[in-house]
């Protein structure tokens, strides 16, 4: 018998029989030398080499077979495999791939335990796997599999029944019985076009390549067949694309010139321009109505084109609706498709597979230039005779109930089915939008009246004069609102600082952006120049040295608009240079209402006008606007709306940012603006007196208010040095006009107010001012 460490070796006929001993004092004295002592790794081996043998992860009979040279080792095979053997990368024995369990798991490597060991003490709690067998046929790796192969065949069953879509699609998309229709044309007699040319005449017009030749002759039958008669019918066909002119052509064309068909021929070839280019060259005074070669058209197609026609507009029986997002045109692909529209506007986008008319001189001056059209938009004549329309301040009109459901000659062209193409296909994947991002480049304008079209839910209006220090915050935070459809009026009252070049800047930047350029007017004026040109469903302002909390216009609008409200009004904090101070009264008023679910009141509210919207057809109505006025043009104007608002709602969780302590803000009193002030309380007063409210208590409450606006302003004049006492004297009586125009005087004699009508007897005029001078 052959002796080597906790291995017994004998001769047998059956070949070699092994075994298992308990590990010997030698072998334990190795495992103390190898881990230097340290009892927390001693404790670690000894731990693992248990859970090794309870697993049965290491099979001495394997591991001496697949080594037979350590056959005359004096090592235990365990210790050898543990401190040796997994570094030289052999295996412990079947069940666990040491070699695999470092590759797969990076940190076992990494951290420089041994894999087996690393297993049992970690791994196996882990759910890693001892050898790639196991992973295979484990259950996570099963329902992946199961996974994997159910999305393989549910992509191939959608596949599938997208081609049986497509297949199906040719009997469900609008196309014509071939058969009847060919027949339909043998019988045809009849002259396709007028005898006697009209004044402007009618062209249709249209063109075609070789792939569509052979079954053009179905649409040019729809087109002479009409009900109402064109003057002319003209294809257009490249000498390039038919080098030997009409004998390239099927004789079921030529046998159509007898009915009034026209074939011109082009020297260049501009492709699917040619529908359009040259009948503009060549009848520049003409009504051109455009077709497709691939559709087949009703009998009152033209007819219902012609009886909407006035002279200016182009007609279209089939339109998109561009549609956009923070001044940026959407993509083509999210534009409302086929629409219903009785506006007349620029955003109508005529497609051309539904017949187009345009009228004589519809277009801007580089309609023709090709060398332009084919570099923006090669492909898009659509896009290109479309913004040529609008540069030329033309829009498009959609026929009611008109050609929108088209009807196809050749099915299967239109749906891929065949090689023919069209140009649909080739558009698609963003090219459309590749060349209107083109035009719109090389144009600006047109960006501009297409913004000028859209009807924002809120126009901001922002009168700016010498803000350059605040206006970037000011414009940034209102650019960035949350609510995104918005155009931005900003009126530059005459600046001399840099506010204009800010505003240019920012224009650049955002497409809905509005610079109205005037003499200095001042902010009443200003404003008023934004209300003429905002389209707005609701009207917000904004002082230039101000900011909004980013979801301020979405806040006010969505709640204005869930209630019909004439007026939404909601809180406001004072910006001071180190702090902020929240507005004490009416915030605590908006917020009470709010909770009670209950509207503001005809006197809840301060006289400002940011902190708010309007709705423009409210103001409108009511003629509220602001008067010629330098200074404080809010009072009047928040007397007017409150009074004629027939609901003004309070909202809550949304912030004006009002900016105190600014240096030349004209907050700072001078003479000329204390006459300015008593002009508005005037204005205001004699409005309260022309108008019936509803009861005495809010008159009064209104009255009170402008009154004690006259004291306080009062008090402000006895510290401007030029006001001297004789406009004090003239301010004192316009005090006592107020007092005795009021409609309750008997009222008015309680309390506070009843040391005023003290002031109204003899010398009054010297009571009053020693009174302010003790109160100040």
């Amino acid at each position: 018998m052959i002796k080597i460490q906790g291995v017994s070796r004998k001769a047998s006929d059956n070949g070699l029989i092994y075994k298992k001993r308990k590990i010997d004092k030698l072998s334990f004295l190795y495992i103390l030398k190898k881990e230097k002592l340290n009892l927390k790794n001693i404790y670690r081996i000894f731990k693992a080499r248990g859970k090794i043998k309870t697993l049965n992860l290491f099979d001495e009979k394997y591991y001496l077979t697949n080594y037979s040279h350590l056959v005359n080792s004096n090592i235990e095979l365990l210790n050898h495999y543990l401190y040796h053997g997994w570094k030289e990368e052999r295996s412990p024995s079947r069940k666990f791939d040491g070699n695999y369990y470092l590759k797969r798991y990076p940190d076992v490597r990494k951290s420089k335990i041994n894999p087996l060991v690393h297993y049992v003490l970690y791994g196996k709690e882990e759910g890693r796997f001892p050898n790639h067998h196991a992973e295979i046929n484990s259950p996570q790796n099963i329902i992946k599999s199961l996974e994997n192969s159910i999305f393989k065949l549910n992509n191939e069953i959608n596949q599938l029944k997208k081609e049986i879509r497509k297949y199906t699609r040719v009997f469900t998309i609008g196309h014509i019985n071939k058969e009847k229709i060919a027949c339909d044309i043998e019988l045809f007699q009849g002259l396709g076009v007028t005898r006697e040319k009209r004044n402007p005449q009618i062209t249709v017009s249209l063109t075609s390549y070789p792939d569509r030749i052979y079954d053009i002759h179905y649409c040019l039958y729809s087109l002479l067949n009409q009900s109402f008669k064109p003057d002319k019918l003209i294809l257009w066909l490249s000498k390039e694309e038919f080098p030997n002119l009409e004998k390239n052509l099927p004789s079921r064309i030529l046998e159509l010139k007898k009915h009034g068909l026209e074939i011109k021929w082009t020297e260049k070839n501009f492709g699917c321009y040619d529908k359009l280019i040259h009948s503009l060259k060549e009848y520049p005074n003409e009504i051109i109505v455009t077709a497709d070669d691939d559709l087949f058209y009703p009998e009152d197609w033209l007819e219902r084109l012609y009886e909407n026609y006035d002279g200016k507009n182009i007609l279209a029986h089939r339109a998109h609706l561009i549609s956009f997002e923070s001044g940026s045109v959407k993509p083509y692909n999210q534009w409302e498709k086929s629409i219903e529209n009785d506006e007349i506007s620029v955003l109508n986008f005529p497609t051309t597979g539904g017949g187009i008319l345009y009228p004589p001189t519809v277009f801007y001056k580089d309609v023709l230039k090709d060398e332009i059209f084919l570099k923006l938009s090669p492909c898009g004549d659509d896009i290109w005779f479309w913004g040529m329309a609008v540069l030329n301040n033309r829009k498009i009109k959609v026929i009611k109930d008109g050609f929108k459901h088209l009807t196809y000659i050749n099915p299967e062209r239109e749906l891929n089915l065949n090689d023919d193409g069209t140009l649909f296909e080739g558009n698609k994947d963003g090219r459309n939008d590749e060349q209107l991002s083109a035009l719109l480049e090389f144009y600006p304008e047109i960006k501009d009246k297409l913004l000028r079209e859209i009807t924002p839910k809120v126009s901001v209006i922002i009168p700016v004069y010498n803000r350059e220090k605040y206006l970037k915050q000011c414009l940034d935070s209102v650019i960035n609102q949350t609510l995104k459809n918005i155009e931005i009026i900003c009126i530059d009252d005459g600046s001399t600082d840099k506010s204009l070049e800010i505003l240019n800047e920012y224009r650049k930047k955002d497409g809905r952006i509005i610079i109205i350029n005037q003499k200095n007017q001042g902010s009443g004026l200003a404003r008023n120049s934004g209300l003429k040109i905002a389209k707005g469903e609701y009207i917000g302002f904004v002082d230039s040295d101000d900011w909004i909390d980013l979801n301020f216009y979405e806040t006010l609008f969505t709640e204005a608009k869930k209630q019909d409200a004439d007026l939404a009004r909601t809180l406001y904090v004072y910006e001071f240079q180190k702090h902020s101070k929240e507005e004490d009264y009416l915030n605590k008023i908006i917020h009470k209402r709010k909770s009670e679910g209950e509207l503001l009141n005809v006197n809840e509210h301060s006289v400002v006008i940011w902190n708010a919207i309007y709705k423009k057809e409210f103001l409108q109505k009511n003629n509220i606007y602001f008067d010629k006025l330098q200074a404080v043009v809010d009072v009047p104007f928040t007397a007017r709306a409150t009074y004629f608002s027939k609901k003004t709602i309070p909202v809550v969780g949304t912030y004006y940012h009002y900016r105190k302590d600014v240096g030349n803000r004209l907050t700072i009193y001078n003479k000329k603006r204390m006459e300015e002030m008593l002009k508005a309380n005037k204005i205001t007063l004699d409005f309260i007196n022309s108008v019936k409210y509803e009861n005495k208590t809010d008159y009064l409450v209104a009255f009170k208010r402008v009154i004690w606006r006259y004291d306080d302003l009062y008090g402000s004049s006895l510290k401007i040095d030029n006001f001297d006492k004789k406009n004090q004297e003239s301010f004192f009586n316009d005090i006592v006009q107020g007092f005795q125009s009021c409609k309750y005087k008997e009222d008015l004699q309680k309390n506070y107010y009843e040391t005023y009508f003290e002031f109204l007897k003899k010398d009054g005029f010297n009571n009053y001012l020693k009174y302010q001078l003790q109160k100040n």
